[in-house]
């Protein structure tokens, strides 16, 4: 085999990008301190050998170290030049390797909210110089660490099955159907293992032992010579542990663009088990597929297929619920139904995305499938303002979608609410109904539900913002507004 080198590059030649006929190539370069952009004329043709190539200062350097080797004991590093000679490139005195972790990321932010007051978040990655051992810590952090989220983990890397231990905190809070407030405290920790087969898939294994406590906020309202007071109560209630054994094998083969893939498929499919140990421990097994398939046409066009399911069955199946998309700023929240929130496991539910068209927690159920159809393009490609703002955007893609759902589940029960103190009684029934005929002969949909809408998508660099209008499908009842929602990350 005969080696002709192409370039003389040191630090390699990035983001190639071809002419149509094959004759140049543009990639880009980082040469003395900066990027650089060059252009190739007949890559393919160029008649250069290796001796034709002057040998850098660092070359020269290790050459002269080389021809002043004598016979010792003296450690000397080899390098393949590419053509199969070896030539040194530094002399060193072996030593035993030593542990020692150096921050591969590290970030911090603050934060504020209304409900929560300042807080901060951080994350920081350590590894040793071989790659075998990583930590990882992360938190968003609040006045007390019982309000605080907590994950701090371990991993083994050094064989081929990833092995590592996490240990986390979580708090979370919910709006009960009578507008008041509860919270689920979850701790716990795991064991992890992880095993590539390839560079596209692997399986993951985890055991985890966690505990749930949950705490109500009563809201009470008085008066007091004649001035409104307001009272908060909270009330502990009695906690949940489970143990659950998750598993899950992961395929992705997809290539990413600005916003999202464009390219390729992906595939999960997950199975979660959680036996009892004693009496209040939960016991479910919930089974989960999603499936995504991206279809490149020309150069900037994509149409995506999504396609997902799952089912929990047990004494404590989890809950799934649809409705909004994921990162959702403008969040608009359906009311959780009593008999749901009386449930301790939240923390176990699932929220497949995107439902557009719909709030959180419209649809929920113990069994649900979604489909998503979405065809992308380029939309603004370039557009510079000049009054009365001067700003220059470019990148922004453009998005049609329809999105198809349900989430139903076995359940139902006669209950007595109070409306303009007055009981009622009512009967609340989740089984499956697909659709059916009104009675002006129109086709409508039950528990399937269905939207349509359009969107665009813009990359800041930092975070990708998303906006969506959707508009629901086939409803007995027609309802001509849409929904606005306004995200930040990227395409599912």
């Amino acid at each position: 085999m005969t080696v002709i080198p192409l370039t003389n590059l040191l630090t390699g030649a990035s983001s190639p990008s071809w002419s149509p006929d094959g004759s140049k190539i543009a990639f880009t370069c980082f040469e003395e301190g900066g990027w650089d952009i060059f252009l190739l004329k007949r890559p393919l043709k160029r008649d250069i050998k290796l001796e034709d190539i002057s040998p850098t200062a660092y070359r020269s350097e290790t050459l002269q170290d080389l021809a002043d080797i004598k016979e010792d004991n003296t450690a000397v590093i080899l390098r393949d030049s590419g053509s199969g000679e070896q030539i040194a490139v530094n002399l060193i005195d072996s030593k035993p390797y030593t542990i020692k972790f150096s921050p591969d990321m590290f970030n911090a932010f603050a934060s504020y909210n209304t409900f929560m007051g300042f807080g901060g978040m951080g994350q920081i990655s350590l590894s040793d110089i071989m790659g075998n051992h990583r930590i990882n810590f992360a938190g968003n952090l609040y006045y007390s660490l019982e309000e605080s989220n907590i994950l701090t983990s371990y991993y083994y890397l050094k064989r081929q099955t990833n092995f590592g231990i996490g240990i986390f905190h979580f708090k979370n809070y919910y709006r009960s159907s009578n507008w008041d407030i509860f919270s689920d405290r979850t701790y716990g920790a795991s064991l992890l293992a992880s095993r590539p087969f390839s560079k596209f898939s692997r399986l993951d294994l985890s055991l985890n032992l966690l505990k749930i406590e949950r705490d109500a906020y009563t809201t009470s309202y008085y008066t007091y010579y004649n001035q409104p007071y307001y009272s908060l109560e909270s009330q502990k209630l009695h906690g949940i542990r489970a143990f659950t054994i998750d598993t899950e094998l992961v395929n992705d083969t997809a290539l990413w663009g600005y916003t999202g893939p464009v390219n390729g498929n992906r595939y999960k499919v997950n199975i979660e088990y959680s036996p009892p140990i004693s009496q209040n421990d939960l016991k479910y097994t919930t089974v989960e597929l999603d499936y995504r398939k991206y279809f490149k046409v020309g150069r900037h066009y994509n149409f995506i297929t999504r396609i997902s399911g799952g089912a929990s069955f047990g004494d404590h199946p989890r809950m799934f619920f649809l409705g909004g998309t994921s990162y959702w700023l403008n969040a608009r929240i359906s009311s959780i139904p009593d008999y749901i929130e009386k449930r301790q496991d939240l923390f176990f539910a699932r929220f497949p995305y995107p439902l557009r068209g719909y709030n959180y927690y419209e649809e929920y159920g113990r069994k649900y499938f979604l489909t998503n159809f979405e065809f992308r393009f380029p939309f603004i490609q370039y557009l510079a303002l000049g009054w009365p703002i001067p700003i220059v955007i470019g990148n922004i893609t453009g998005t049609i979608f329809t999105d198809i759902g349900s989430a139903w589940e076995n359940y139902e029960e006669n209950i007595t609410y109070v409306e303009d103190e007055k009981k009622t009684e009512g009967f609340i029934d989740k089984s499956f109904h697909g659709g059916g005929m009104t009675d002006e002969n129109t086709f409508y949909l039950d528990d399937i539900k269905m939207s349509w809408g359009v969107g665009m998508r813009m990359n800041l660099g930092f975070a990708i913002l998303r906006f969506d209008t959707a508009w629901k499908a086939f409803l007995k009842h027609k309802d001509p507004k849409p929904t606005f929602y306004l995200s930040i990350g990227p395409d599912f």
